[in-house]
């Protein structure tokens, strides 16, 4: 199977089960707010969410599109580094997004630690598994792809 079938296999797979976590966890009013919210006034949205995740799969597929072998490990791995990168990137978006940054000579660095702090703090809170969960389930359905369907 080709690396472009590989992404987009992945990727869609990922948001749908994302989706589907997210409607469950928190009901179908709350999922459709903040899906559809304004990408420039709300905290959290379904754009944020998204390019998040879509740049993080991108970025990992591009370094890790020829490590992925024949046992399931290696995919499981490569789920958890999708989700965690992917709430970084979230996080990132965010405070660039909503002013969060001085953008002056030593405040400006706090962009490289701070959304890693902010990933240790959620959690905490066991947000990052509604990250984790659909990425391991994506990776899990191109494992069995790999080694069954094609």
């Amino acid at each position: 199977m080709n690396d472009l079938k590989r992404f987009f296999l992945f990727l869609s797979i990922y948001w749908f089960l994302g989706s589907l976590l997210f409607l469950f966890v928190f009901g179908r009013q709350f999922s459709f707010d903040t899906l559809m919210g304004n990408p420039l006034t709300s905290s959290f949205n379904g754009t944020h969410i998204y390019l998040s995740s879509l740049l993080a799969t991108i970025i990992l597929f591009l370094i890790y599109k020829n490590k992925l072998a024949k046992q399931p490990y290696p995919y499981f791995m490569f789920g958890f580094y999708i989700g965690n990168l992917s709430l970084v990137i979230l996080f990132v978006i965010d405070a660039i997004l909503h002013n969060n940054l001085l953008w002056q000579w030593p405040y400006f660095l706090q962009i490289l630690y701070v959304p890693f702090l902010q990933l240790i703090v959620a959690y905490i809170f066991a947000f990052p598994f509604l990250s984790l969960l659909p990425a391991w389930g994506a990776a899990y359905c191109l494992y069995k792809w790999q080694t069954h369907g094609s």
